[in-house]
């Protein structure tokens, strides 16, 4: 709880960080007359904000925080989505082994997806984890998002450019 506690605060001082930038930028476009870039970044900022809103969504409050603490440190990122459309509800018995995979899954996406220049929305919905990849150059490695899933005993199915875990 307290290395959470930790990761919390530092993605808060993080995300204090780039909601001060963003202001700048803002005002920055306004400033030199650049109106439609500020409206066009304003509505990026919204987005991003309205993604970690739905965080709310994740009944289960630690792993609601976990999560959270991981997209926070990330900050804005255009090509980035994270959807939660409903509650999201996980068994307690459960917690753990989702916990520990969504750790090492979060890892390996910042490192493979990031490193691809690929866009992707992250999608939590009734008894299902969605990676959803856009824009991708060249073949992907879904095996290594696929071998995460099977070494946590979570199903998993590859279907078309989304990979999709039952929890």
């Amino acid at each position: 709880m307290e290395k959470l506690l930790k990761e919390l605060l530092e993605a808060n001082r993080h995300q204090r960080h780039d909601f001060l930038n963003h202001l700048q930028v803002i005002w920055g476009y306004i400033k030199i007359k650049r109106e439609e870039k500020a409206i066009e970044y304003l509505q990026d900022v919204t987005d991003y904000l309205q993604g970690l809103r739905d965080l709310n969504k994740i009944s289960h409050i630690e792993l609601a925080a976990d999560i959270s603490a991981k997209i926070l440190s990330l900050g804005l990122n255009k090509g980035f989505r994270i959807c939660v459309p409903e509650v999201w509800n996980i068994e307690d018995e459960n917690i753990p082994k989702v916990r520990d995979f969504l750790n090492e899954f979060w890892d390996k996406l910042v490192k493979e997806v990031f490193a691809e220049n690929a866009s992707f929305t992250l999608t939590f919905n009734e008894g299902e984890i969605v990676l959803d990849v856009h824009n991708i150059n060249g073949e992907f490695s879904w095996q290594i998002f696929s071998s995460i899933g099977e070494k946590y005993e979570i199903r998993n199915l590859i279907e078309d450019k989304k990979l999709i875990y039952f929890v």
